[in-house]
């Protein structure tokens, strides 16, 4: 993964903590009005609809096809330069187990304008739920873990 405060684009996956407040400074440009920052954070109770009411999440797993998953990063990055006025980009998944509170993706976009930021901050974490081959697994307080399918929320 990048990150020399020179680099436009910052792709990656990790299996260490997401240093936000090193993305955000490296994403930050002059020539940019605006930095939005996304972060997807594990949470303890699980999506409505994908089992029993009442679960509790515990942890979670992230695994990826890492190979794919970088070229699908790498091409978001691109879609979103094609489409929006964007400055520098950094969009970092983490792999591995992760706590409740945890970051597990961080997205930061700086462009001259903020609505092209949070633009392209909302269709890059709905792509990359779309169809990145990012895979997780739920593990909850009762002791029953569970593969959950990524959902986007909207058509990006």
């Amino acid at each position: 993964m990048a990150d020399t405060e020179s680099d436009p684009e910052i792709i990656g996956l990790t299996r260490s903590p997401i240093r936000v407040e090193r993305l955000v400074a490296n994403v930050t440009d002059p020539k940019a009005g605006a930095t939005a920052v996304f972060l997807g954070t594990v949470r303890k109770t699980p999506r409505p609809g994908t089992g029993p009411e009442g679960r509790v999440v515990t942890r979670m797993d992230y695994q990826a096809y890492e190979n794919m998953a970088l070229l699908h990063l790498r091409k978001l990055a691109d879609e979103i330069r094609d489409r929006w006025d964007v400055s520098r980009v950094a969009i970092v998944h983490r792999l591995g187990t992760l706590e409740v509170g945890d970051p597990s993706v961080a997205i930061v976009i700086s462009s001259p304008h903020r609505p092209e930021a949070f633009e392209a901050c909302r269709y890059v974490i709905e792509r990359l739920k779309e169809d990145a081959p990012i895979w997780k697994k739920e593990h909850y307080r009762t002791g029953d873990p569970s593969w959950v399918a990524n959902v986007p929320t909207r058509t990006a």
